[in-house]
C-alpha cells in the first residue's frame, strides 16, 4: 500500500511491525484463501494475530460477508494447528488448544454448554468412558444383528415365504396350513396365494375387490388354490 494515511487509519502488524492502511487489510482478509492471514509485505512471512484482524473488521463496520470471512479464516487457523480441539456439537464454533498432559481430559464448552470427552471424542454426559465404550460396543452389535435380520426377511419377502400386510403393512409369515389368514394386528382377511386382500374393501362378502377366487365362473385365484376360503 503505497497511499498516504492519516493518523489512526492504518495498523502496525505486532510480529513484524509492517504497516496497512486498514482498507487493504480489509481486502486482503476478504480475498485470502489460506487457514492464515500473512503480512503482505514482500519476504515477510509474519502471521497477523486474530485480534488485528478482528480489528480492523469492527473499526470498518465491515459487512457481514467479511465477517463470516474471518471467521472461516479463524477456525481454518484454528483447525491447522496441533493440539487443537474444536468442539463437536454440531454448529459449534468453539475450539480449545489441548495440551498433551490433557489429551484425554473431559473438557466443559461454554457454547453449547456441553461436556465433551476429548479421550472417546464424542458427548457422554452422565457415562464413564468405559461405560460408553461397553455401550457402543453393544449397540454396534445390536445394528450388526438387526441388519441381518432385516436382510433376512427382505429375502423371505422376495421369495414369498413371508409378507407386508395389506392393511397394516406389518410382516406376516405363514409356516403351513390354510391359504385363508387373518391378520392377528388388523384383523383383516388374507388371500396367501395372492399376497393380497381376501375380499373388498366393505369386508367378508364383499367381491368388488380381494382376491375375488371363484366369483368369475367358479374361476380360481391362483392355479394351485387350496379352495379354503
Amino acid at each position: 500500500c503505497f497511499d498516504t494515511i492519516e493518523k489512526n487509519e492504518g495498523i502496525l502488524f505486532r510480529n513484524c511491525l509492517h504497516s496497512l492502511c486498514k482498507p487493504c487489510l480489509l481486502r486482503l482478509i476478504e480475498t485470502n484463501t489460506e487457514p492464515i492471514v500473512k503480512c503482505p509485505h514482500d519476504g515477510c512471512t509474519a502471521l497477523l494475530e486474530e485480534r488485528e484482524l478482528r480489528g480492523v473488521v469492527s473499526d470498518l463496520n465491515a459487512d457481514q460477508k467479511i465477517i463470516d470471512r474471518l471467521h472461516d479464516v479463524g477456525m481454518r487457523f484454528a483447525e491447522s494447528r496441533n493440539k487443537t480441539f474444536h468442539c463437536i456439537t454440531p454448529d459449534c464454533t468453539h475450539w480449545w488448544f489441548i495440551e498433551p498432559e490433557h489429551a484425554n481430559d473431559i473438557i466443559f464448552c461454554n457454547g453449547c454448554k456441553h461436556w465433551i470427552c476429548l479421550a472417546c471424542s464424542v458427548i457422554h454426559e452422565g457415562q464413564t468412558c468405559s461405560e460408553y465404550q461397553d455401550m457402543k460396543k453393544l449397540k454396534e452389535a445390536n445394528d450388526s444383528t438387526v441388519r441381518q435380520d432385516i436382510e433376512h426377511l427382505e429375502l423371505m419377502i422376495k421369495n414369498k415365504e413371508a409378507m407386508y400386510c395389506p392393511g397394516c403393512r406389518v410382516i406376516i409369515q405363514k409356516a403351513a396350513g390354510c391359504d385363508w389368514i387373518q391378520c392377528t394386528q388388523c384383523k383383516i382377511e388374507i388371500c396367501w396365494p395372492t399376497q393380497g386382500p381376501r375380499w373388498g374393501p366393505n369386508g367378508r362378502g364383499d367381491t368388488s375387490g380381494g382376491c375375488r377366487c371363484r366369483v368369475d365362473n367358479g374361476k380360481l385365484c391362483v392355479p394351485n388354490c387350496q379352495n379354503c376360503h
